[in-house]
C-alpha cells in the first residue's frame, strides 16, 4: 500500500510539472457588457504577446474603448480612453513591433492592428468576428496582420453582443463606434488571469500533504 501511495504521488508531481511547461498566458477582457477570456500564443507570436502584456501590466488598457465595430468583420480597441481625440485621450504607446505570425485570422482570433507599414503595430488590437484569413493573412503580394491569441470558452457570445450594438460615426473620425442604449461607449479593462500553474501547485500541495499524513499512518 505504501508503495502504491508513493507511485501515485510521483504521478501527480510529473503531471503538475508537465502542465507548467505548456501553459499559455490567459487574459480577461472585463467590459460593461460582460467579460471574456483569451489565450495568447506565447509560442508562435512571442513578440506580439510580450508587447500586449506590456500594456496590460502597465494598466494602459484600463477603461479603454472599443472604438471600432464593423459587423461581419472586426471589433477593435486598445487605442483610446475617449473619442475627443485630445492627447490625454489616447493610449500612450511603446515602440512599434515587427510583424510576426500573419496567418490564421479566423473567427475568434485576436490580432494586432497597424498602419499600412507592416512593422507599425503598437497598442491597438482587433478580434475577428468571421474568418478574415482570405483578406488579412499574408500572401506573396501583401503583408498580413499578426495573430497572437484566441477567445476561449463562450467568450465570443460577449464579443458578438458588442458587434451587434448600433454604431455612431463621430466627427473627425474614420471609425464606426458601438454605443449602448443609454449613450455610453463600450469600455474595458484587460487583466492577466492568475497562472493555472499556481492553482495546480496549490492543489498538489494539498494532495501531497494528505498523502504524507496517510503514509505516516501506514508506516
Amino acid at each position: 500500500m505504501k508503495k502504491i501511495m508513493r507511485q501515485t504521488l510521483a504521478t501527480l508531481v510529473l503531471s503538475a510539472l508537465g502542465s507548467t511547461a505548456i501553459a499559455d498566458t490567459i487574459v480577461r477582457f472585463n467590459t460593461n457588457l460582460g467579460s471574456f477570456r483569451a489565450r495568447l500564443f506565447d509560442d508562435v507570436a512571442p513578440i506580439s504577446v510580450a508587447n500586449f502584456m506590456r500594456y496590460v501590466d502597465a494598466h494602459l488598457y484600463d477603461q479603454t474603448l472599443v472604438h471600432r465595430s464593423v459587423p461581419g468583420f472586426v471589433i477593435q480597441g486598445g487605442g483610446y480612453y475617449s473619442l475627443d481625440y485630445q492627447l490625454n485621450d489616447i493610449v500612450p504607446t511603446f515602440d512599434p513591433i515587427p510583424l510576426e505570425n500573419p496567418y490564421g485570422n479566423y473567427r475568434g482570433t485576436l490580432s494586432m492592428a497597424r498602419t499600412p507599414d507592416p512593422d507599425s503595430a503598437r497598442s491597438q488590437w482587433f478580434i475577428n468576428l468571421v474568418d478574415n484569413s482570405p483578406y488579412l493573412d499574408s500572401t506573396p503580394d501583401r503583408d498580413g496582420y499578426a495573430v497572437f491569441g484566441e477567445i476561449i470558452g463562450d467568450g465570443m457570445a460577449v464579443v458578438d453582443s458588442i458587434a451587434a450594438l448600433p454604431t455612431v460615426e463621430l466627427p473627425n473620425t474614420y471609425t464606426t463606434t458601438p454605443i449602448l442604449n443609454n449613450g455610453a461607449f463600450v469600455r474595458m479593462t484587460i487583466t492577466q488571469v492568475p497562472e493555472p500553474n499556481a492553482l495546480n501547485l496549490m492543489a498538489l500541495g494539498l494532495v501531497v500533504g494528505g498523502l504524507g499524513l496517510r503514509l505516516r499512518k501506514i508506516g
